[in-house]
């Protein structure tokens, strides 16, 4: 069963080319937000098929006359076609170093990193962008050695695609092509990665995730999501991103300009760090039994017939009044999906959104976005493990849920790392447990509980 994330609401990065010495096409500039769906944002580059430029400009190795044109010493501008291209393609903002320079740069972790800098030249504009392909390499090779997962590259075949019929029911269908990384989406997913250990290690002996990128076509066609976890593919479980969903977002949350409820975590990193949770769901749900967990969070199981006649559980959230919120079986084909509200003695009295699901819920959730235990689960450990404002605004919504989400995130990590050895930091990293990480850790909460007004 795929697991689906908030989509991201950015504009696609334009070029500013009345100014000759400034071009940027930095993600952290747009008004970045999280919605439940891609059906309600609006924006060009989830509208249309634009990735086939992308493709050709930001494939490693493409540094040949096909896709710079002439090379030589013809000057390159900040306006020039050739750099336009390449910098939208990889999301790179363009500027003027004060020695003549050009230089390509990021926005990552909060502040601006500059990658390289080359002469104003179609021969300088080689040669960096060779620079970014040995970067991107090294960076794939980094990832992979420090956190065991694997990355796909241009060529390699996705899962069967997922297409939701009408009714919500999913079929599958053929596998898709999938298109390298580029660097800027590497330092996101890196990040995610980052506050996510030991979470994308299976518990149970199979590798750790892979992650795909299509290049073109949806993975859930004729659904809504920005990235699906697969438990089990080829033997290993793997993360696929919607074609174009990472673009025109922070990289990192600390690149977000603004938040709003609803709009929590809004970066490649929580993307990453929510996919990545699912996978720490299963090795949860080893340790303490799936039922188990979903009961601790507050939801009931009940047992239905569907529509194959057999019998199959249905999961509720818990009302404050004995009530019971059911959300609706086809909420991948539904963009605003509504929940059955049954009284105490399981009749049927309204319908309500999950904003109001979240506000009743018996053990408030960590967002809004729940449409089953899986993802209450998988929203409770991102906003836990992004660590800082996140962490902090958990606290002050759901501390119940925080003190449980705490315990499941630890019972994890002694799992995985070893009984007692490690823990999770205030900012959201694997530390050793020691004396002092665990008292560096007490101060922190109680100052963030003082700042808040909790207790």
């Amino acid at each position: 069963m795929a697991n689906q994330v908030d989509a991201p609401n950015a504009p696609a990065p334009d070029v500013d080319a009345g100014n000759p010495e400034s071009l940027s096409f930095n993600p952290g500039t747009g008004n970045a937000r999280l919605e439940l769906s891609l059906a309600a944002l609006g924006f060009p580059q989830f509208e249309r098929d634009n990735t086939a430029e992308r493709i050709q400009l930001a494939r490693l190795g493409d540094s040949g006359a096909g896709a710079l044109g002439v090379r030589g010493d013809r000057p390159v501008s900040m306006n020039s076609p050739e750099l336009t291209r390449f910098a939208r393609a990889n999301e790179f903002e363009v500027s003027r170093a004060p020695n003549g320079q050009l230089e390509l740069s990021v926005k990552a972790n909060g502040e601006r990193q500059v990658l390289t800098q080359f002469d104003p030249t179609m021969r300088g504009l080689e040669s960096a962008q060779e620079q970014i392909k040995k970067m991107t390499e090294g960076k794939i090779t980094e990832i992979k050695e420090r956190f065991g997962v694997d990355i796909a590259r241009a060529g390699d075949k996705t899962p069967p695609q997922q297409i939701v019929r009408p009714d919500g029911q999913v079929r599958f269908g053929r596998p898709l092509e999938s298109r390298d990384p580029t660097y800027r989406e590497l330092l996101g997913i890196e990040a995610g990665l980052n506050v996510s250990e030991p979470g994308q290690r299976p518990g149970d002996g199979r590798p750790a995730v892979k992650f795909f990128f299509p290049a073109r076509d949806r993975f859930i066609s004729g659904g809504e999501a920005a990235g699906t976890y697969l438990p089990d593919h080829k033997g290993r479980p793997v993360i696929v991103w919607e074609p174009n969903v990472l673009k025109g977002i922070p990289t990192t949350e600390a690149d977000a300009l603004e938040r709003r409820e609803g709009n929590e975590h809004q970066g490649i990193q929580g993307l990453t760090t929510h996919e990545t949770a699912h996978n720490s769901e299963i090795n949860i749900h080893n340790i303490f039994g799936e039922d188990t967990v979903n009961e601790m969070m507050g939801w009931s199981k009940r047992m239905v017939k569907g529509p194959d006649g057999q019998m199959h559980p249905e999961w509720s959230v818990k009302g404050k009044n004995g009530e019971t919120m059911t959300p609706p079986a086809d909420t991948l084909a539904t963009a605003t999906p509504k929940w059955t509200v049954r009284d105490a003695s399981g009749k049927v009295i309204g319908k309500i959104d999950p904003k109001e699901v979240a506000e009743r819920a018996l053990m408030r959730p960590a967002t809004s976005y729940l449409e089953s235990p899986s993802e209450m689960l998988a929203e409770g450990l991102t906003m836990y493990r992004l660590g800082g404002e996140q962490r902090e605004s958990f606290m002050k919504s759901s501390p119940h849920f925080y003190k449980l989400i705490q315990d499941f995130d630890q019972a994890e990590m002694n799992r995985l790392t070893g009984e007692g050895k490690n823990m999770r930091s205030f900012d959201g990293r694997m530390v050793p447990r020691t004396p002092e990480n665990l008292e560096a850790l007490r101060v922190r909460e109680d100052e963030a509980r003082k700042r808040l007004g909790i207790k």
